[in-house]
């Protein structure tokens, strides 16, 4: 009875630990993800803000692919 009640609080020191790394994981992914949400949205203010008039290279800029500051937050995220 006394190595099976050790080896239930060992299973449960292994369970709070698992529980405990889960949370951080979960609060880390919550600041990454309102990191690239802050990103997304600085990304969509610099798209909105209107143009110089004389800024010709500007006026035709080709968008290929997603901003550099986007991708290196999507990669922190994993996601």
């Amino acid at each position: 009875e006394i190595a099976n009640a050790a080896k239930v609080k060992a299973q449960q020191v292994d369970i709070d630990a698992a529980a405990q790394q889960l949370a951080d994981n979960k609060r880390a992914d919550t600041l990454r993800i309102a990191d690239l949400e802050d990103r997304i949205r600085q990304q969509k203010d610099e798209d909105n803000d209107p143009k110089a008039a004389g800024d010709a290279p500007g006026a035709c800029k080709p968008r290929h692919g997603i901003p550099a500051r986007l991708s290196v937050g999507i990669d922190a995220v994993g996601r």
